[in-house]
């Protein structure tokens, strides 16, 4: 039986997310809302939902972990987990989102800073040179 706690209720909300089946055309609460639920009260069918970032947003994150396939992971403030490619952690970077999925972002770096060294370590490795693959999905299998 459908969840009749996502209904909306002209009473309660200004606003509503209509169900995305043509057949259903069910009016449910809306995403802001303490009654929001992830499927139609109707018939079920899975709600979309509004993206945290956007393509193209620059953040600035600090990459903690690295993914399975060598990915650096951060984090927004909201929790929402963005991969970017040759971030090894421990750094803080700006980046610009280049894909949006439901549960997940990607990204690529436009800067980049080591978060444990100072900015006098710092400048003495800017003159190291860094390794391009290093970080990188493209040579995840040597």
């Amino acid at each position: 039986m459908p969840n009749t706690t996502n209904k909306f209720d002209p009473d309660k909300h200004d606003d509503w997310l209509n169900c995305p089946r043509s057949r259903c055309a069910a009016r449910n609460a809306p995403q802001n809302s303490s009654d929001f639920y992830q499927h139609c009260w109707k018939c079920g069918a899975k709600l979309p939902r509004e993206q945290p970032v956007q393509v193209g947003e620059e953040l600035h994150l600090e990459i903690d972990d690295m993914s399975e396939s060598g990915q650096g992971v951060g984090k927004t403030e909201e929790g929402f987990v963005i991969f970017v490619d040759g971030a090894v952690p421990p750094v803080e970077v700006t980046v610009k989102v280049t894909r949006v999925m439901e549960s997940y972002a990607n990204a690529e770096i436009i800067d980049k800073r080591n978060k444990e060294t100072s900015s006098e370590e710092q400048s003495s490795e800017d003159t190291e040179e860094e390794d391009p693959a290093l970080g990188n999905r493209e040579n995840f299998w040597g």
